[in-house]
C-alpha cells in the first residue's frame, strides 16, 4: 500500500475528492452530453506551494479539436464541470463554503469559469442566477447526503506512483471506474437535473 505521512494524508484525501467532483462530471458529460470524457487523473505536490497537494483532470480531446472553440450549446455542462471540484470537495470536508473553496483551493476553476462567461458575454444578472443555481443544488446535495455511496471509497486504493516524480500520483482508473459506475447511474438525475438548471438561465 501507498505510504503517505499521516500529516499529510488529509491534504491528499481533499484533492482527491475535489478532483473525482471534475472526474465525475466529465464522465456524465461524456456519457450523456457532448463531453469529451477524462484522458487521466493526477495527484501531485503543488509546484508553486510545496507544502500542499495540487490535482489534474484533463479531458481527452481529440487530435483535431480546435482549443479556442467551445460551442455555445456545450456551455452549460462545460461551467458546470469547472465547478464541481469544490462542490465534491466541501461535500467531503463537511462544509458549506463553497467561496472559500474556489478562493483557495479551485482558484484556476474559477478563472476558468469566470473566463468562459466573459468569453460568451453572459451578463451580471445571468452571473448571479447561475450562482443561485449552483448554491442551491450543493445545498440540496448535501442536506440529501446525495454523495454518502462514495465515501466507500479508499483513495489510497487508486493512487500509482508517477515513475521519477517524488509524491506525484496518477489515479488507476480502471479500478475507479469500477467503484464509480453504479454511482453514475444512480446519480445522473440529480447532475442533469442541474445541468438543466444552467441551460435555462444560459438559453433564457
Amino acid at each position: 500500500m501507498i505510504q503517505i505521512a499521516l500529516h499529510e494524508r488529509h491534504k491528499v484525501k481533499r484533492v482527491f475528492f475535489h478532483e473525482l467532483g471534475h472526474y465525475i462530471s466529465s464522465k456524465l458529460n461524456e456519457r450523456f452530453y457532448s463531453g469529451f470524457g477524462p484522458k487521466h487523473f493526477k495527484i501531485y505536490r503543488c509546484k508553486n506551494k510545496y507544502d500542499e497537494f495540487c490535482g489534474e483532470v484533463a479531458p481527452n480531446i481529440p487530435e483535431e479539436y480546435e482549443n479556442s472553440t467551445m460551442f455555445f450549446d456545450r456551455l452549460p455542462e462545460n461551467l458546470v464541470g469547472s465547478i464541481y471540484g469544490c462542490i465534491f470537495q466541501c461535500y467531503f470536508t463537511y462544509t458549506r463554503e463553497l467561496n472559500y473553496c474556489f478562493d483557495q483551493f479551485g482558484v484556476d476553476d474559477m478563472f476558468k469559469y469566470n473566463g468562459t462567461l466573459i468569453r460568451h458575454k453572459l451578463g451580471l444578472l445571468k452571473r448571479l442566477k447561475l450562482q443561485e443555481v449552483y448554491y442551491q443544488h450543493f445545498i440540496e446535495i448535501f442536506d440529501n447526503k446525495s454523495l454518502e455511496k462514495l465515501k466507500q471509497i479508499d483513495y489510497i486504493l487508486f493512487l500509482v506512483p508517477c515513475e521519477g516524480e517524488m509524491d506525484s500520483y496518477d489515479i488507476n482508473l480502471s479500478e475507479l471506474d469500477n467503484n464509480i459506475e453504479e454511482f453514475l447511474e444512480e446519480y445522473i438525475d440529480i447532475y442533469s437535473k442541474f445541468v438543466d438548471n444552467f441551460k435555462n438561465v444560459i438559453f433564457e
